[in-house]
């Protein structure tokens, strides 16, 4: 087919408009003078300078635009939703998905923009490059991991590569590679600015194998390095800023021991920090086990670090402990002698690594042991927090409290000065505090002063030669001495030695097994009460054989005073000053008669004579009425073996005017269980007689026996031995069954 040649085509309408071909074969689309900077082409020029566009489609609405608007904006449009591919040399080299996702060397992109294929940086072959370069080809890459290369970001010509966030500067590396953070011109290989006058520098010196921290502050006057040697171990010293000597302050030795301010020793177990000075050690055993020790380390055992002495501190899973060894050569065996120990049940054990049996093992806190010497008794110590020059009379000096869990207190004991203290001068008091029923408040209940006087209830001494124990309360009070086991004593003694019968010479005991109270002095027992309240003196038993006096409760007797022998008196009774009453005898609480003193005169008053008899034979009781005329016999009484010498028996008076007259019938003796037929019989002084009916007496008669055991009237008033009595008044005291009556007179019938 021929080639057709068209010089114009042309819109004969308009200047512009339609399709014109220029000579040099430019075609204007809606122009009459398409333009291009060079060659030929298509020139789309829309009317009025409106947007005007060049499509490739397959149908009207869809396809490929390429546009420009009147403001200059150029487009280019896909309408389709597809991609859209750039290529060069025949070959795809962009994509921009239908999604905006940009792909260069890629027909995928995963991202908003993926790279791939391959370059070259740092001289070896590299993932996908990005270059950034200026107009003075100063270049930033950025490069993706390749075959033999990391991923890179960085320069390629010789300029800084700075980091910025919200546009500050935050970090810079510059041409010799030394990064700076929070500065722009890093002076080491590591420069940290965190102020104007706060930057630290990570330095590496020139020969040596060293790292330095230099701190650039305006008082800091060293620097800090870490240096490896060898790999065997690594240190860290510190120098002068405007020097290059150092001193090592911290070493991690090849085992993983670490040593502060010295080299750590060999610590075959375990590892090993070691602080300030050879020996200051905190060893890790091993699983739970640590030890904190001064002067020494451990390899196969304890080893003294000098020859001072050593201590150690360790924790065993849930058990610690103090121990201590005695000073020793540096570098031998140390032998380690635990002081105290804190026990999987939290006891605090000192002195002691068992644990205590018995009561001790439920104590909180055992101490075993005296620090003076060994064996010996614990002690513990507690002090006021000042010099004895500086206290003052009734400052605390310590106490033992006793509280719940909240520190609310139940009792103590408390210690005080008690008196002004001095040098070489200590007065001391304790006082023990327990707290009432319904109170929060512990009261003083008891106290020990330093003259060694226990006060129970009080504070005051209360002076006087009893004063080393007093006991006192605002309501009754007393002291109770008891036994709990059977048939034992309760015994308080006065004693005048240590030993012997000197420490219980005097005394009181009471016998739990009879029952019975002793008194002790000079070291012999001298009264005694027993289980009945008989009251004995100078004897044991209530025998009337054994001399001393006795004062029966009940009984036959109630007083009886026997006397062994010689010249002792049974009684002696004495008014000193005046005249006046001996002894008063009462009956029903009437005083009934009495003994009485005036100068040298003795009276018996208000009683008369009496002693005891037996009828005929010693016959059984019979009815004998008070007041009867009683005549003597020549027969004796009879008691047993007991040797009877004057008391003969008796009979009711049978014959007139009887010259044996003995008396008068008192009472039936009812005070001995043995002997029950005895009588007592009224011989001379106050009592009463009987007259018989229809005789008729006046005071002042004497009588004399009617021979049928009453009495009548002498025919005279002279005292013969007839003579029985005196009338002293014509009052009937009695009068009986057969009216005979009873008076009262003066008997004479001894």
């Amino acid at each position: 087919m021929s080639t057709i040649k068209v010089n114009r085509i042309e819109n004969t309408a308009t200047t512009d408009g339609g399709i014109d071909i220029d000579s040099n074969g430019k075609i204007g689309v809606g122009t009459a003078s398409p333009t291009f900077a060079a060659g030929g082409g298509i020139h789309n020029k829309g009317s009025n300078g409106a947007f005007t566009s060049f499509r490739a489609s397959v149908n009207s609405n869809t396809g490929i635009d390429f546009a420009a608007s009147n403001d200059g904006t150029g487009y280019v449009y896909n309408r389709d939703n597809a991609d859209l591919i750039v290529g060069t040399n025949n070959a795809e080299r962009l994509r921009i998905k239908s999604d905006g996702k940009l792909g260069v060397g890629t027909s995928s992109p995963s991202d908003l923009l993926s790279l791939s294929g391959s370059g070259t940086i740092l001289g070896s072959a590299s993932g996908p490059v990005i270059s950034l370069a200026d107009a003075s080809n100063r270049t930033l890459k950025i490069a993706g991991p390749g075959a033999v290369t990391n991923a890179v970001i960085g320069t390629t010509t010789n300029h800084e590569l700075q980091f910025i966030t919200a546009n500050t500067v935050r970090a810079t590396v510059n041409t010799s590679g030394n990064l700076g953070i929070g500065t722009t011109s890093p002076q080491s290989l590591l420069s940290v600015k965190v102020s104007a006058s706060r930057q630290l520098d990570v330095i590496k010196d020139s020969g040596d194998d060293h790292l330095v921290l230099k701190s650039t502050a305006p008082d800091a006057s060293y620097n800090l390095r870490a240096i490896e040697l060898s790999g065997e171990r690594v240190a860290f010293s510190t120098g002068a800023s405007s020097g290059t000597s150092y001193s090592e302050r911290l070493r991690i030795d090849s085992s993983g021991n670490v040593g502060i301010g010295v080299i750590p020793n060999t610590h075959n177990i375990g590892k090993a920090l070691e602080i300030g000075a050879e020996g200051n050690v905190v060893w890790g055993e091993g699983a739970g086990n640590i030890h904190l020790i001064s002067n020494a380390y451990y390899n196969g055992g304890y080893k003294y670090a000098t020859s001072a002495p050593a201590g150690r501190y360790n924790i065993y899973q849930n058990t610690h402990s103090w121990s201590r060894a005695a000073s020793g050569s540096a570098d031998a065996a140390a032998t380690f002698l635990e002081s105290m120990r804190i026990d999987s049940s939290g006891r605090l054990l000192v002195g002691q690594t068992a644990t205590p049996g018995g009561s001790g093992q439920y104590s909180k806190i055992f101490v075993a042991g005296y620090a003076g010497g060994s064996p010996g008794g614990a002690s513990i110590s507690i002090a006021r927090d000042e010099s004895v020059t500086s206290m003052s009379s009734g400052d605390g000096i310590g106490a033992l409290q006793f509280t719940d869990q909240n520190g609310y207190m139940f009792a103590s004991v408390n210690a005080h000065a008690d008196a002004t203290p001095g040098n070489n001068d200590f007065p001391g008091r304790l006082s023990f505090r327990t707290t009432p029923d319904g109170s929060n408040t512990a009261q003083e209940r008891m106290r020990i002063d330093s003259s060694g006087r226990l006060l129970v209830g009080t504070t005051n001494t209360y002076d006087g030669e009893a004063s080393n124990l007093v006991v006192a309360s605002s309501g009754h009070t007393g002291i109770t001495v008891a036994s709990t086991g059977a048939n034992q004593r309760t015994n308080l003694y006065f004693a005048d030695g240590t030993s012997g019968p000197a420490a219980y010479v005097g005394g009181f005991t009471y016998n739990h097994n009879n029952n019975s109270l002793l008194t002790r002095t000079n070291g012999l027992d001298r009264t005694r009460i027993d289980s009945s309240g008989n009251f004995l003196v100078g004897k044991s038993d209530l025998s009337d054989t054994t001399a001393g006096l006795t004062m029966r409760v009940g009984g036959v007797t109630a007083f009886e005073a026997t006397v062994a022998s010689g010249n002792n008196h049974c009684m002696m009774l004495n008014r000193q000053s005046d005249d006046g009453t001996l002894i008063a005898f009462r009956q029903a609480n009437y005083i009934e008669g009495s003994i009485t003193v005036s100068g040298s005169t003795v009276s018996y008053n208000g009683g008369h004579l009496a002693r005891w008899s037996q009828l005929p034979g010693g016959v059984s009781r019979t009815e004998i009425l008070r007041g009867s005329v009683l005549s003597n016999l020549d027969e004796m009484c009879e008691w047993g073996g007991e040797d009877n010498e004057q008391l003969n028996r008796m009979k009711i008076s049978d014959v007139e005017g009887d010259a044996n007259v003995s008396g008068v019938f008192q009472a039936w003796d009812d005070n001995d269980d043995t002997y029950v037929n005895d009588f007592y019989c009224a011989m001379t002084g106050d009592f009463v007689i009987r007259i018989a009916q229809g005789t008729t007496v006046a005071r002042g008669d004497l009588l004399m026996s009617a021979g049928d055991g009453t009495a009548k009237p002498q025919d005279d008033d002279i005292v013969r031995s007839k003579t029985i009595a005196k009338v002293t008044s014509t009052t009937v005291s009695t009068t009986y069954s057969d009216n005979s009556y009873c008076v009262p007179c003066v008997l004479m019938a001894c």
